[in-house]
């Protein structure tokens, strides 16, 4: 894992890959509690529900997209995503972290 750098409250889409034993999931549906995110070692708030594939599952890799549904969903200075199976094991616990710089006005 690695952080990735953001801009500060923006509402830009997050891509990041699903895999399982290495490998892109395709065509999941995930549950809400599936993927969670966390600002600044805040709460945990369940996305799983928001998060859409990259292309469609005969086509895709295991790519999947979050748009965060305000600017305040990343307006912090680190963004943790957490990606685990909330109810079986059709894909690996994994995780992004987005560094913004906690300034509005940083681009990077």
């Amino acid at each position: 894992m690695s952080q990735d750098l953001y801009t500060y409250g923006a509402n830009n889409r997050i891509i990041f890959k699903v895999t399982l034993n290495g490998v892109g999931v395709p065509d999941l549906t995930f549950q809400d509690e599936d993927i969670n995110v966390s600002k600044d070692n805040g709460d945990w708030l369940a996305i799983g529900s928001v998060v859409t594939e990259m292309v469609s599952a005969s086509d895709g890799k295991g790519w999947y997209i979050w748009t965060p549904a305000s600017a305040g969903l990343t307006q912090c200075e680190d963004l943790v995503i957490n990606v685990a199976d909330a109810s079986g094991s059709a894909f690996d616990e994994n995780g992004i972290v987005l560094g913004t710089g906690n300034d509005p006005s940083a681009r990077f």
